[in-house]
């Protein structure tokens, strides 16, 4: 009698479940409890959080400085900065911008924190960091430095396996003590031994995400998947824009063409990348990658006047944000309408934005193995939108509203 009562109990709760689901008043991902959102998700949209609301009327030009932003970046939060952070920087030239589009990243470049003598350095590989007295381009400057009154965003990014500081400060000063040229081919592979007075020694060749690249391999076990190429995504979306800047520079003189710089870029960018044979690593690679999580950010007033650029670069921030939350959750139990209920409810994704998702995800969950890989879900997404001529349509627009543009 008593197993009877029960089994009447199990029916009855399932079929009034049942009606609440039909009747629309039972949200469909309190009975899924494998998906919940990971803790270090839950982090990182208080980062999100931080970025700036591009729904406001009114944006004014501002006159804040690098210095500013630094102490907004650091702001009592300088403890939490370990050696080994990844930091990206957006600034606001016609190059950075350029680097950051055609990999919609937010970041145009790359370097490694360093934390010694009571200071925090950053170390990171540009073409500005050269002199006459020295010729590498490796370079070891103070944060507060290293943030320009040129800079709009910053952020800081952290692998989730720890224990690595000491083994990255060594490599950090071995490499600082390297000759290191700037690797104006983009080739991951192109370093060679240099013969000089009967020694022997090593040419490296590095630009900055290649840099970091190298550094992180020789500390973490990831394998290449981790890291986006941005090689296909950049040279689509280059090719793309640049059509559409040439066009509206075709009658114009070179000094009056308010795009020449970026067009130059962008030419630039088009004609090395197709000749990489490997993949090519963006500050966007480590951004987008889901073996690292955003630890900080802040953006000056100044990125006031990229507000429409910014406001794309916020969507799709949050549309990656969402795939990276599916990270190893298991397939076999979900479809897409449970992860659509999911996203809905913990992370306020509206039903336009599902429909950019529905691509990665409907096509991982046909894949064979048993997890999404958050790696693989971003790429599909970040070349989804690569195809789409709206995107090119929103970074031009983006272009267009920039003050020094019109």
């Amino acid at each position: 009698m008593k197993i009877n009562f029960l089994l009447f109990l199990i029916i009855s709760t399932l079929i009034q479940t049942s009606s609440l689901v039909s009747a629309g008043k039972f949200n469909l991902i309190e009975i899924v409890p494998t998906l919940t959102l990971p803790q270090n998700i839950n982090k990182e949209l208080q980062v999100f959080n931080k970025m700036p609301k591009t729904s406001r009327s009114k944006w004014e030009k501002s006159n804040a400085t690098g210095r500013h932003l630094y102490k907004k970046l650091i702001n009592n939060n300088s403890a939490e900065i370990k050696t080994g952070d990844i930091i990206l920087r957006l600034n606001g030239d016609d190059n950075a911008l350029g680097i950051a589009i055609t990999s919609l990243g937010g970041f145009s470049h790359a370097g490694i924190l360093l934390r010694e003598d009571k200071k925090i350095y950053v170390v990171d590989v540009h073409p500005g960091n050269d002199s006459k007295k020295r010729k590498t381009v490796i370079g070891k400057t103070l944060l507060k430095y290293w943030i320009s009154d040129n800079t709009l965003q910053v952020m800081i990014l952290r692998p989730h396996d720890s224990g690595y500081e000491k083994k990255i400060k060594k490599l950090l000063h071995l490499y600082l003590s390297y000759d290191i040229r700037f690797d104006w081919k983009f080739d991951l592979d192109n370093d060679k031994i240099v013969y000089n007075d009967d020694k022997i020694s090593t040419q490296y060749n590095f630009y900055c995400s290649e840099f970091v690249y190298t550094i992180v391999k020789k500390v973490h076990q990831f394998n290449d998947n981790s890291f986006l190429n941005s090689k296909p995504i950049g040279i689509d979306i280059a090719t793309k824009l640049q059509k559409r800047l040439k066009s509206d520079c075709r009658d114009m003189e070179e000094d009056k063409c308010h795009f020449s710089k970026l067009l130059e870029m962008l030419d630039n960018y088009i004609n090395k990348s197709e000749k990489i044979s490997g993949k090519l690593i963006s500050p966007a690679s480590f951004e987008w990658s889901v073996e690292y999580d955003r630890i900080m950010y802040e953006y000056s007033d100044k990125i006031n006047d990229y507000k429409e650029l910014l406001s794309l670069y916020i969507r799709t921030h949050k549309k990656i944000l969402a795939l990276r939350s599916l990270n190893n959750k298991k397939k076999n139990s979900l479809d897409f309408n449970e992860i659509k209920s999911f996203f809905i409810k913990k992370l306020n994704i509206n039903e336009n934005e599902i429909y950019e998702l529905e691509t990665p995800i409907k096509k991982s969950l046909k894949r064979s193995y048993s997890v999404f890989n958050s790696n693989l879900l971003i790429l599909d997404l970040v070349t989804w939108y690569s195809d789409q001529n709206t995107t090119t349509d929103l970074i031009y627009t983006g272009l267009k509203n920039i003050n020094r543009f019109k």
